[in-house]
């Protein structure tokens, strides 16, 4: 009997219940869970353990519903599967018969007919193919013998006999062939056997969760998804074939790529596409070169008690396939980059190309700062550039661990540097516990890249059987070399970094080498004029008390700093040292001063002109104090009986508004100072008051 199984959410939906009622539910009344785990959590209930209240007559009735509809769609589903099978049944009956009719029919058959047989030959595996070929050969020694004179009886028992089969075999396979060209024989005999064309019964829930099961990133196998798939099927009642019919169906109904895709990534899927052959001959030697890092398999000590697996950078010409240089250290960084690029550029030269990866060491400022394709860090607009922008090379990045864009990378397999670990000189040694010093491990490395370098007989295209040295040597003479001058060669020994120039005192900290004892200071009198500017400073990081060069954003140079003086707190010697250097600076200061020239004072009056005094403007137009009538003219109708006033006298002088309080002199408050000015008014206008 089917189980019915539905999760609380679809139960909810169909009853038009909330979820939280169907919980409380399921444990009010026991429900039965099938065991079986949804998608994002939970679980399947058995529809016919769900029980309700007596008065819950609509929830039971909607509960039938739902199986009814469910027992519908499975019956409907089936319906669908077995109409399939009848159909490719018949289709496969339909092939048979048209082949019968082809190999019997007495008219010459037609284009599409013969690319219709070769079809279906293609069909057939190699086996059944070998066997027609061998009755198309049988059919033509028949043919053969009958054009010789000899009789059909006796030309078939010959060729029966030869080939171990029953005459009537080969007179079947002769009256097949009878009217078909000799070139379609083959494809007319091959065997039409198609087998009964019924696929094993397959529910169609247990089809899906197999293929969910074998299609994941963990790679289970067939037997441990077959056993989850036999307990799946007790607990809800699947119909399931025998685990090679399920694993024929996975070969057969999914692709074999998206079989790779879902079990193995799609790295897996990109390794089935044939890669593109690049072709070396375009460049010359020297002219484009590759790097990347490697790290070794075997343990050594750097000496500082730092016990690490070396990591070496390598640069490798496209052309010759040559590695040119290396550099070992702790880590792949940007001092590593930096310092294999040096011993590039001194002993081969500089490069017109480079392609590496987009690594956090070579894409550092230090090495590529400034190319608008760096994709890494913060670019900053006074960032300076880097090692290869100044060099003048087109960097060019390429997918890690990708071999067909970056050559060099093949030099680390089989053959290059993975064999290195296994030379017979570390047997036993190597380990963690028993390092190999890094100055033994380096002159091991050496000599074993020389090795790589001149080992005969390369098989590759552009080398062609000759060693990697022998073609970079043929070549080099002939092409045409960048050298690298003293100031480059200066810019991949040093290390840039952007600082300000101290606005007190001219001089330059770096960041780099500062510690808890004090911070590396550069001074040159060349700063004075860039006061306050940020500035690029290249030093060389093994040597901080060694001079740097000073430069401005844009790349201009502007001198060469030296260290500043740090001396003990007795120390007089660098005291006096300091001392004289202040001394010359002051000198060279006052005689730079001097050389300008000073100006007498006769000579300084001579240049003076006489400036005139300005003449003194007149007021057009005047205004008349309020209040008080100028001299020589009358005044208002209401004060026409008035005395004139001096000129020369104020209302300040007139009228004092100040008064003594306590021996010292303060102000009068506004009605106070009312009341003198009308007193006074009154005596000289002999009115009583002016200010009404």
């Amino acid at each position: 009997m089917p189980v019915y199984s539905l999760t609380i959410p679809e139960i909810a939906k169909h009853l038009e219940i909330s979820e939280r009622e169907v919980r409380g539910k399921t444990t009010r009344f026991n429900w039965q869970s099938t065991g079986e785990r949804v998608q994002g959590g939970g679980d399947k209930y058995n529809l016919d353990t769900i029980r309700f209240y007596k008065s819950d007559e609509k929830h039971a009735a909607g509960l039938e519903k739902i199986k009814n509809k469910i027992r519908d769609e499975k019956i409907a589903l089936e319906q669908d599967q077995e109409a399939a099978a009848i159909a490719t049944r018949l289709t496969k009956i339909k092939e048979q018969i048209k082949l019968e009719q082809l190999s019997e029919a007495e008219e010459e058959m037609t284009h599409e007919d013969r690319e219709w047989l070769w079809q279906q030959m293609g069909k057939k595996g190699t086996k059944q193919q070998d066997k027609a070929i061998v009755r198309s050969k049988a059919v033509a020694k028949v043919k053969s013998l009958l054009a010789a004179g000899e009789w059909e009886r006796h030309a078939i028992e010959q060729v029966a006999k030869e080939l171990g089969v029953h005459e009537q075999s080969v007179r079947g396979w002769v009256r097949k062939t009878r009217d078909c060209h000799p070139s379609d024989r083959a494809a007319v005999l091959v065997n039409q056997i198609q087998g009964k064309g019924e696929e094993a019964e397959f529910t169609f829930e247990a089809w899906e969760a197999f293929k969910k099961d074998y299609l994941r990133r963990k790679c289970p196998s067939y037997s441990s998804c077959y056993r989850r798939l036999q307990a799946a099927a007790t607990l809800n009642g699947w119909i399931i074939p025998t685990k090679k019919t399920v694993e024929n169906w996975i070969k057969r109904k999914v692709d074999v790529m998206v079989i790779k895709f879902r079990r193995e990534g799609m790295e897996a899927v990109e390794k089935c596409f044939p890669a593109m052959k690049r072709n070396k001959d375009m460049f010359d030697v020297m002219q484009a070169v590759n790097g990347d890092g490697y790290a070794l398999g075997i343990w050594a000590d750097f000496g500082n008690g730092t016990i690490v697996k070396p990591i070496v950078w390598s640069w490798q010409d496209i052309r010759s396939s040559k590695v040119l240089a290396w550099r070992m250290d702790i880590s792949e960084n940007r001092e590593l980059v930096r310092l294999a690029t040096l011993d590039l550029i001194t002993d081969w030269g500089i490069p017109e190309f480079m392609w590496l990866d987009n690594t956090r060491a070579a894409t550092s400022k230090q090495i590529s700062g400034g190319l608008p394709n760096r994709y890494r860090f913060k670019v900053k607009d006074d960032d300076p550039l880097g090692i290869m922008p100044l060099l003048g090379i087109d960097l060019k990045y390429t997918l890690p661990g990708h071999g067909q864009s970056k050559p060099v990378e093949r030099v680390h397999g089989i053959g290059g540097y993975l064999d290195f670990d296994t030379l017979p000189v570390f047997e036993g040694r190597g380990t963690k516990g028993r390092p190999v010093p890094i100055a033994e491990v380096e002159e091991l490395f050496k000599n074993f890249v020389n090795e790589i370098n001149a080992r005969p007989d390369r098989r590759g295209d552009s080398v062609k059987g000759k060693s990697f040295d022998q073609v970079f040597n043929e070549l080099y003479p002939e092409t045409i070399i960048t050298r690298a001058t003293e100031k480059q060669r200066k810019y991949c020994m040093c290390v840039a970094e952007v600082v300000t120039v101290s606005r007190t005192n001219a001089e330059i900290t770096l960041k780099a080498g500062r510690s808890d004892g004090g911070e590396n200071r550069y001074w040159n009198n060349e700063l004075i004029a860039h006061m306050g500017q940020k500035v690029t400073v290249r030093f060389d990081p093994a040597n901080l008390h060694s001079p740097v060069y000073v430069e401005t954003i844009s790349g201009v140079e502007i001198c060469t700093a030296e260290p500043s003086i740090t001396g003990g707190f007795k120390d007089a010697a660098a005291a006096r040292e300091h001392a004289r250097n202040k001394g010359h600076f002051k000198k060279h200061v006052k005689l730079a001063a001097e050389a300008i020239g000073r100006n007498d004072l006769a000579e300084s009056r001579r240049y003076m002109g006489t400036v005139p005094e300005p003449e003194k403007p007149q007021s057009k137009v005047t205004r008349l104090a309020a209040g008080v009538p100028t001299k020589g003219k009358a005044a208002t109708d209401q004060d026409s009986g008035a005395a004139e006033i001096p000129v020369s006298k104020t209302l300040q002088d007139l009228f004092p508004i100040k008064k003594v309080v306590n021996g010292s002199d303060c102000e009068h408050d506004t009605e106070t100072a009312a009341a003198l000015w009308e007193k006074g008014a009154a005596k000289l206008y002999g009115k009583k008051s002016v200010l009404s």
